[in-house]
């Protein structure tokens, strides 16, 4: 059975908030991603409220200061066949307070989305995965490095001038 799971992009003053994984998960150990993780029917009516969930369990943000702005296509990771649900939200705040969860999160990345546009810090790279050549963004940001199903989802976004438009407002 496929797992399933949910990650939001936060859109936080032109930003978009990105975690660095605790170095010790099981799962993608300290890989950046977003603030999410697997539906959990105990806890979960919708794959929203998982990443609403998640997002208040590893940063802090409570649900009450995000609006959600939309559903993007569901993805699924490459190697570990999760199937991942992305939300856009944007903060309702103009100052957030983070509290993060230590087992789970090594640290908060703020990336301007200004950033994640320009050419020089993101690079098309083929990776070859189970015997298959598959083409990957790595985008670039103060010596961390975005890539795997965070920047397809990431790359995703980006073109989307109708949201990047609306978030950037």
């Amino acid at each position: 059975m496929i797992k399933k799971a949910a990650v939001l992009i936060l859109i936080y003053n032109k930003s978009i908030i990105f975690i660095k994984r605790n170095k010790n998960l099981n799962i993608h150990p300290g890989e950046v991603s977003f603030p999410g993780g697997i539906f959990d029917d105990k806890y979960d009516s919708s794959f929203v409220d998982t990443a609403l969930r998640e997002t208040e369990e590893e940063i802090g943000v409570k649900p009450d200061d995000i609006v959600i702005l939309g559903e993007m296509n569901h993805f699924q990771t490459l190697v570990t066949h999760i199937d991942v649900v992305p939300f856009i939200g944007k903060s309702k705040k103009e100052k957030l307070v983070f509290n993060i969860c230590e087992e789970e999160v090594e640290k908060i990345l703020i990336v301007p989305i200004e950033h994640l546009l320009n050419g020089k810090f993101r690079v098309r790279v083929p990776l070859k995965i189970e015997g298959r050549i598959y083409y990957n963004t790595f985008y670039y940001y103060k010596n961390n490095l975005i890539w795997g199903a965070t920047s397809r989802i990431l790359d995703e976004f980006l073109k989307d001038k109708r949201i990047l438009n609306h978030v950037l407002e």
